[in-house]
């Protein structure tokens, strides 16, 4: 019976959080912003398939000519994508599958998070308004930002695990768990939406300080919660250095400066206004620049704002009326602590905090400061459930406490859940997405920032944004073209990282590979290095090959950067494996030279 009643919220939860996902059972798929999902699943599956790890470069996008996507692009939830693919799911039902398993890992989190500070049906109310916040419903079914949706997950576990590790009361075991939770939580951000990891790391450390602050522990023990929990931070920005490190390094190769930090795409023409947070209209549309409304909603939720601000109210109330005001509770400073973050978060949406992202340039990066209710969906469905574990301290009654947890919920769903479904269905399938028409064309025209610099270019006078000077009838059908001689070639292989052809002729002849060239592709023939040239409008790596018969070849090579970065991501993890061996009274040992007290 006790076992039942403690599975019991946690059932409930996941039965209520099924009607959020009941689109994405629906057949086909569905209209979104970002309709890249399908492509880039089989773009990296192919790529993995081939041979290449970490995959980098991916052939068919950029118009066909392929680019180094995930050399920039967060992969974790494609890597998802590909292990629901390689257990027989077609790609299409892999990437629902994703957005499935985003749904339930977030509610899963927050519930666990929500459920250390309140209790069990606190923590239910908590993960249900972080699942139903507008959001979280814009995110899934208008923009389709996959990455974004699944970052989701990791936020609640990251404050979690340093609760945890603030707490100074964790055995050995427990200790290095939670650390390591904490590592491996904070690299999975990175890997899985890095425009949201700078922001959610500067609004950890105030969370940390704030925190630690208000901890009712000793000094001796704040210091030792402070070196785990940094080192533990540190151990998992650095695991994730074969990613971020080349992605710094390499921008500059590309067009992404360009393109997210000006024309339409630049963050001062994306800040929402401050009544849109309280209320603005739903939609399916795009985001708009000063003056235009929205074509989707930016509101965090009525009701989310209402019981947050009424359970920070009522825990300063009940301090007030007991006369305790001078003792703040551990529960009372994380409802301070969250509620000052969600309304800092709201600001930053707002061009009030427009000299903040004028001086803070990698926070440009994020394109839309809207991106912020990332951020106040997390905290105001924390602090709702305090709310309701409020209700529990004042009520003791089952029936009363039973009935608001009913109303509360009833006024969640009424508004919030006719959000979560997309504006139309389309009856696709694998093919119709890695068709040359969809991946090579539709796809390539709408994202293209990680093309090489120096590609030709043009403003589209339309739309008044870059485009690149590539017409439909141009875009790559083979691996190779022939820009002079009369060679006879035949394709060899034909990966996205490496391609080799076999060539015969009387003379002089020079191949065109029908791929980008980018830092470092290698040629050679008969297995020895020859130059690449590619003083072309699109860059395309050319390659003079002398009369006979001979194997011509690419293939896309680290650079020192990626070498570097590789070996250091596997010597983190090696260290991370090397330091949970370590407890917590032996760490307090190397810091004060003595045997902990156990």
């Amino acid at each position: 019976m006790y076992q039942y009643k403690k599975l019991l919220p946690l059932a409930l939860l996941l039965i209520l959080t099924l009607p959020a996902i009941r689109p994405l059972f629906h057949s086909g798929f569905f209209t979104m912003h970002d309709d890249q999902q399908v492509v880039r699943l089989a773009e990296l599956d192919r790529a993995l398939m081939a041979g290449q790890f970490p995959v980098r470069w991916v052939g068919d996008l950029g118009f066909g000519y392929g680019y180094p996507l995930f050399n920039f692009y967060p992969p974790l939830v494609y890597y998802l994508g590909e292990a629901f693919h390689l257990l027989g799911f077609s790609y299409l039902f892999s990437i629902k599958l994703v957005f499935v398993a985003a749904f339930f890992s977030a509610a899963l989190t927050m519930y666990h998070w929500a459920r250390y500070h309140f209790g069990p049906w606190p923590a239910v109310i908590a993960a249900l308004f972080y699942t139903y916040v507008p959001y979280h419903a814009v995110d899934a079914y208008v923009r389709g930002a996959l990455a974004e949706l699944f970052a989701f997950v990791w936020l609640p576990l990251i404050l979690l695990s340093i609760d945890h590790l603030l707490s100074g009361n964790a055995p050995g075991r427990h200790f290095r768990g939670w650390s390591l939770v904490l590592s491996l939580s904070y690299a999975a951000l990175m890997l899985t939406h890095n425009l949201i990891f700078l922001p959610f790391s500067l609004l950890l450390s105030f969370y940390l300080v704030i925190r630690l602050v208000f901890q009712p522990t000793a000094l001796k023990q704040k210091l030792v919660s402070i070196i785990t929990i940094s080192s533990s931070l540190f151990m998992g920005f650095f695991l994730t250095t074969f990613f971020w490190l080349p992605a710094l390094a390499e921008k500059q190769f590309t067009l992404v400066n360009k393109i997210l930090l000006s024309e339409k795409y630049t963050f001062s023409l994306h800040y929402a206004q401050p009544w849109q947070l309280w209320n603005s209209l739903w939609g399916y549309g795009g985001s708009a620049p000063p003056g235009a409304i929205d074509g989707f909603t930016l509101k965090i939720g009525k009701l989310h704002l209402i019981l947050a601000t009424a359970s920070l109210l009522l825990a300063i109330a009940s301090k007030l009326y007991k006369k305790r005001f001078h003792l703040i509770s551990k529960t009372t400073t994380v409802l301070l602590t969250a509620y000052l973050l969600l309304l800092t978060s709201a600001w930053l949406t707002t061009s009030y905090s427009s000299f903040i992202w004028d001086h803070l340039q990698p926070l440009q990066y994020l394109q839309f400061p809207w991106r912020f209710l990332t951020f106040t969906a997390l905290f105001s469905s924390f602090i709702v459930g305090g709310f309701y574990c409020q209700l529990q301290k004042l009520f003791n009654d089952k029936l009363i406490l039973h009935s608001s947890f009913f109303i509360i919920v009833l006024l969640l769903f009424l508004p919030n859940l006719k959000l979560f479904q997309p504006q139309t269905y389309l009856n696709v399938n694998d093919q119709y997405y890695l068709s040359d028409e969809f991946m090579k064309w539709k796809i390539s025209g709408t994202s293209f920032e990680f093309v090489p610099y120096g590609v030709a270019t043009h403003i589209d006078p339309d739309k008044d944004i870059t485009q690149l000077n590539i017409t439909k009838d141009q875009i790559a059908t083979a691996p190779y073209s022939i820009i002079s001689g009369q060679p006879q070639v035949s394709v060899v292989s034909n990966a996205p990282h490496q391609k080799q052809l076999q060539i015969s002729s009387d003379q002089t002849s020079i191949i065109q590979f029908n791929t980008f060239n980018f830092p470092i592709w290698r040629a050679d023939i008969d297995n020895s290095p020859v130059s690449i040239s590619d003083s072309n409008p699109l860059k395309l790596i050319q390659i003079s090959v002398p009369p006979g018969q001979h194997q011509l070849s690419i293939k896309f090579t680290n650079t020192s950067t990626r070498t570097i970065a590789n070996l250091t991501s596997l010597l983190f993890l090696l260290l991370l494996a090397g330091t949970m061996t370590l407890n917590q009274h032996q760490l307090t040992q190397l810091i004060y030279g003595r045997r902990a007290r156990r």
